[in-house]
């Protein structure tokens, strides 16, 4: 069922600023070896099938897929952090905006440190998520289960602007944005 990896939102935000916003940003390769420890990344992977495994080296290159931090202090940020914890309770959210470049495969992968996350994409005409267990999901704005293995290829630059949400479950955050 799509709902067991992707819940739709139908959430204000105001994507002009949101895109101005990212142009902002200050942007990194996002790599495994810059957010985990050795020992993190080995029980991270250790899990996994070694097909699998193999392909999240992809994670340890400047690969095409880049990170920004957002400092604070933008009001549209703010307000989205603030109305996402009205429905949440006190979670722990970290605002962030990825862009994959055109013609890169982000391969087969459950995310790091995110249990699940709002993801607003931000660009025109942007390629579907992929489950390994389900398959390709569209979406423009969603709850997002980043704990299912996923992927995404796109052949458009892809600008996402991402609340990771990094204490509460997918399915608790589902029921609780469900009307959102």
């Amino acid at each position: 069922m799509e709902s067991n990896f992707v819940t739709h939102l139908d959430i204000e935000y105001n994507e002009d600023i949101l895109l101005m916003i990212s142009d902002e940003v200050k942007y990194k390769p996002f790599t495994a070896k810059t957010r985990l420890t050795e020992k993190e990344l080995r029980d991270r992977f250790d899990g996994y099938d070694n097909k699998m495994a193999q392909k999240n080296f992809f994670f340890d290159d400047d690969n095409g897929w880049l990170i920004g931090q957002i400092a604070s202090g933008y009001k549209e940020v703010d307000r989205l952090v603030e109305y996402t914890k009205s429905k949440l309770g006190d979670v722990e959210i970290k605002p962030r905006f990825y862009v994959q470049k055109k013609d890169v495969f982000v391969p087969e992968h459950k995310d790091m440190t995110t249990e699940c996350a709002i993801n607003i994409l931000l660009s025109d005409d942007c390629a579907p998520i992929t489950y390994r267990d389900f398959g390709d999901i569209y979406y423009k704005c969603a709850l997002v289960n980043t704990q299912e293995i996923h992927s995404v290829k796109t052949d458009v630059e892809r600008i996402l602007f991402k609340l990771s949400i990094m204490d509460m479950k997918y399915d608790t955050a589902a029921s609780l944005l469900q009307y959102a």
